[in-house]
């Protein structure tokens, strides 16, 4: 039965007009950017709002005031909750940006309310200084303070290799390759260590192991218990942040780094089909696999997507799926239709044109939503690598092909 209610305020200050704030808790790109994993609103008075996150909780309610780019307000109820909530946003300009104050009154129920008041406080916090990240500098903080270990390689212990490695258990994940100057390594772990225990949590896999790290950000300290041969330590690492990419800032930088990258891409595409005959093309190891000419489809149809997704960006518009490249009907009929290879060769230039032309006309209203630009910088400034993945697909495919 409900008994009191919880009324926590949080505060923050982030370097932003009242406009940028009000779009990132009414937008469903900007509110899974910052705040959870999905979301689905209509921003207006009785309009409904969703949310929910990856660990399986979520909140449904409706608006019940909405003053654009001053004031929203809707109501909360998770799956706990015995009523619904409230929570009350105001954002108040200020010389260095907008002030924003949040309000949530949570219903309390039992001997559990205390916890689900220090976790609805936690969670406003993190979230609020992942809006203030995501604002101020594109970054979600979620994903940039994932911790990491700094494991390069490692395998799941066996008896066999326990034996062979002289250590007395047969669970744990042996270390084969370690990261220089991150977290395992700086911390004193060597190739051959066993790692069994991470903090509380036992380690016996890969899997284990990264729930173990969701407890964590990248920063804290913990202990880790391993062996080094028949002997059983522990030391504590220091867990290591993810690296961020150095992006370009502008639109016009951009579109000079992914030229540069189709060019050289363009070359080794060409050079892999120089004298390969038509026929060749269309081999196919196995009756589901894609042959040469449909991994350029593939491809080309990343370029299409590519371009909508920036067409999303330019129009603020809500995308949750960007890529459809691997459905077999769609990259066999771009094969198809644009033969022989040649030709599909050129439209693949051609769809790359279009993406570098579309990038270096971004105006500058969608580079300011910082979050966006970043993810499709991102995306196109390390592309190649999936580039010559397939390229080398295509080059064994053609070597098959030959008598």
């Amino acid at each position: 039965m409900l008994t009191q209610e919880a009324t926590l305020e949080f505060t923050r200050t982030v370097q932003a007009a009242p406009a940028a704030v009000f779009r990132a808790f009414t937008t469903p790109s900007a509110l899974r950017d910052w705040l959870c994993d999905a979301a689905r609103v209509d921003p207006r008075s009785g309009g409904p709002i969703y949310l929910w996150w990856n660990d399986g909780y979520y909140t449904g309610g409706v608006f019940t005031a909405v003053v654009r780019n001053a004031e929203l307000a809707f109501t909360w109820r998770g799956p706990q909750d015995p009523v619904a909530g409230l929570v009350h946003v105001a954002l108040t300009p200020t010389e260095a940006g907008t002030t924003v104050t949040v309000t949530h009154t949570a219903p309390e129920a039992g001997p559990e309310s205390v916890t689900a008041a220090a976790e609805i406080a936690r969670g406003w916090e993190q979230s609020l200084e992942n809006l203030q990240s995501l604002l101020e500098t594109g970054i979600d903080l979620r994903f940039a303070c994932r911790p990491m270990v700094g494991i390069d390689d490692a395998e799941v212990l066996s008896p066999e290799l326990a034996a062979s490695l002289g250590v007395p258990i047969t669970e744990g994940l042996r270390l084969r390759g370690l990261v220089e100057g991150m977290a395992a390594q700086a911390g004193g772990l060597q190739r051959d260590d066993i790692m069994v225990q991470l903090d509380e949590y036992p380690i016996t896999d890969y899997q284990s192991l990264a729930r173990a790290l969701q407890h964590y950000q990248a920063g804290d300290r913990v202990p880790v218990v391993f062996y080094r041969g028949p002997q059983r330590q522990t030391l504590t690492l220091e867990l290591s942040r993810r690296p961020q990419p150095d992006l370009p800032a502008t639109p016009t930088a951009l579109a000079e780094v992914m030229q540069a990258s189709y060019a050289a891409l363009d070359a080794e595409m060409a050079a892999c089909f120089a004298g390969a005959p038509e026929e060749a093309t269309a081999y196919r190891p196995a009756p589901d696999a894609w042959n040469a000419k449909e991994i350029l489809g593939h491809l080309l149809a990343i370029e299409h997507d590519t371009q909508t997704w920036i067409a999303a960006v330019i129009e603020d518009s809500d995308m949750e799926q960007t890529f459809h490249t691997n459905v077999t009907e769609r990259v066999a009929a771009l094969a198809r239709i644009y033969t022989p290879t040649p030709v599909l060769l050129e439209e693949l230039r051609r769809a790359e044109a279009v993406t570098v032309a579309m990038i270096a006309a971004l105006p500058a209203a969608a580079v300011a939503r910082k979050h966006l630009f970043n993810q499709l910088a991102t995306w196109l400034t390390t592309f190649a690598d999936h580039t010559r993945e397939h390229i080398a697909e295509i080059q064994g495919l053609l070597a098959a092909a030959r008598p």
